[in-house]
């Protein structure tokens, strides 16, 4: 994992959290460590945002930590946060879960993301409560 979190910013949303260069070196002696097998990474705040949060900031060194991943061969970053489920193309690919407990965006119901590898490509599925139970919804 990678922890994103930061008590402070140089800008309005605090919240956006930030990835140092201390991280990002530690990050490549993980990597190397794995011995070319497949590598997914926790992240809490995404690197990339979804269509509707562009006025959000994202984090602090973002475009570094997605250009350092991506030439370490990591598939994904797995990130909440926004409190939706979505899946952004690139290398690597963010896939984002939504609230799993938490009311915390009115009109999006709660859930998680169910992460298959299959031996090919890494397949995401948002599993959404509804009355009903929980229903899939294909990501990507």
């Amino acid at each position: 994992g990678l922890d994103s979190m930061r008590r402070a910013q140089p800008h309005l949303d605090w919240s956006a959290g930030g990835v140092s260069r201390a991280q990002l070196a530690a990050l490549r002696g993980r990597v190397a460590a794995m011995g070319g097998r497949r590598c997914l990474l926790l992240c809490h705040h995404p690197l990339r945002h979804p269509p509707g949060f562009a006025r959000r900031q994202r984090p602090r060194r973002a475009d570094l930590a997605l250009e350092v991943m991506g030439r370490l061969g990591i598939e994904a970053v797995l990130s909440g946060h926004l409190h939706v489920a979505a899946r952004i193309a690139g290398r690597p690919e963010q896939v984002i879960a939504p609230t799993a407990l938490s009311p915390r965006r009115l009109g999006v119901p709660g859930g998680w993301v169910l992460l298959e590898l299959d031996g090919g490509a890494l397949r995401a599925t948002a599993r959404e409560a509804t009355e009903a139970g929980y229903a899939g919804k294909l990501l990507g």
